[in-house]
């Protein structure tokens, strides 16, 4: 089963998205973060498989973080 590490702003959307993903039953979602300054130490904690992540957020946006995810992982697929 993939974990996956929700990324987005708004909780609404981010709750929205948890839901639609559980009706599946094969995707654990493992994590949450609501900007992308907490992703890199979310990432090393919980380990995830797949990063859903929202380019538009305050803190770091999307692109920001993603290239952040890419110097720090040493295991990282990244893409858009």
């Amino acid at each position: 089963m993939p974990k996956v590490l929700l990324v987005y702003d708004q909780k609404l959307i981010r709750d929205g998205i948890k839901s639609l993903l559980a009706l599946s039953g094969s995707i654990d979602v493992v994590g949450e973060c609501a900007d992308g300054s907490t992703v890199i130490a979310s990432c090393q904690q919980l380990k995830p498989d797949v990063v859903l992540l929202d380019l538009s957020m305050p803190v770091m946006n999307g692109v920001q973080t993603l290239s952040a995810l890419k110097q720090g992982a040493k295991r990282c697929r990244c893409s858009f």
